[in-house]
């Protein structure tokens, strides 16, 4: 069975929030059959074979405390496994002729040009090199569970997550809203999706400002929601499927909207599905990075 290794040793750890991140991702390996394991420290690497069908994932919280951090001496003994760098751009523009063998770097996918100084230097980076691929945040709901799970219109719409659109969700009615911290349990986070018409897709001001989607507007698609949202290039980005909102009264006005009108709603129910199916999951960005892997060279 082929590996995907998550690394979380003390010099390059998995932090946080980020957790949740790193496990939706690599369920899409899982539902490829691959073999999810953690690595904590940096012991567990003698007892692993190099090979080219396996993955390591490497996150970046470690790069804050040192910008060579010990683990990365480790991976140089794995030349062919396939290691994925979240966030690594400024090591890898500062280490130019460091050979960590088969490497892919990662980040957030800007759908277009970002607008924030810094971003855009990311940008301009990934778009110099041949070996990244952006970890679009899409829905971790296996691809055939898609459209048969239970659904029951309780409420006429949800939200899950930090204090965005406060000044909307505040005055809305009958709706799930939840700001987090403090997290409520994945359980209770899905079945308010599946117990509303409308999922709100609301995303940070700066992923607004530089064309990144949250995971929340695929995964809304992916379990039968109408997705509206603030973020206008996630109605692009799903091909119209996300209904992109302006102020309040239009808010308001879509989730009365389809909420009542049951052909619509249906509609782009179905569209939604179809649209995951086809390429809403991290099954499929999985694909995108092991179809990657086979196509460079060693950096």
């Amino acid at each position: 069975m082929n590996k995907f290794y998550i690394i979380n040793t003390p010099s390059l750890p998995i932090l946080g929030n980020f957790w949740h991140t790193v496990r939706k991702f690599s369920s899409g390996f899982s539902n490829l059959n691959f073999e999810i394991l953690i690595i904590n420290n940096d012991e567990s690497f003698d007892s692993i074979n190099d090979l080219s069908d396996n993955f390591f994932f490497i996150g970046n919280h470690g790069l804050a405390k040192d910008k060579y951090p010990k683990t990365i001496d480790k991976l140089k003994a794995f030349p062919n496994t396939i290691k994925i760098f979240w966030m690594f751009h400024d090591f890898f523009f500062e280490n130019k002729d460091i050979n960590l063998g088969k490497c892919i770097l990662t980040g957030e996918d800007f759908l277009k040009e970002p607008l924030l100084p810094i971003h855009k230097k990311r940008y301009d980076f990934e778009k110099s090199i041949d070996y990244f691929v952006p970890l679009t945040f899409l829905s971790y709901i296996p691809i055939e569970k898609i459209g048969t799970l239970e659904r029951k219109e309780i409420w006429d719409a949800q939200f899950v997550g930090a204090y965005y659109k406060k000044e909307w969700t505040s005055q809305l009615k009958n709706c799930f809203i939840r700001n987090t911290a403090p997290e409520i349990s994945e359980e209770e986070r899905i079945n308010s999706f599946l117990s509303s018409y409308i999922s709100l897709g609301f995303s940070a001001n700066d992923n607004i400002k530089n064309n990144v989607v949250t995971e929340r507007v695929a995964e809304g698609i992916s379990l039968g929601n109408v997705v509206l949202c603030d973020n206008p290039i996630a109605t692009e980005w799903t091909d119209g499927i996300v209904e992109y909102v302006s102020s309040f009264e239009d808010l308001k006005n879509k989730i009365s909207f389809f909420k009542n009108n049951k052909e619509a709603f249906s509609k782009k129910q179905k569209d939604g599905y179809n649209w995951s199916k086809s390429k809403g999951t991290y099954t499929h960005l999985a694909k995108r990075f092991i179809e990657k892997s086979l196509k460079f060279s060693n950096i």
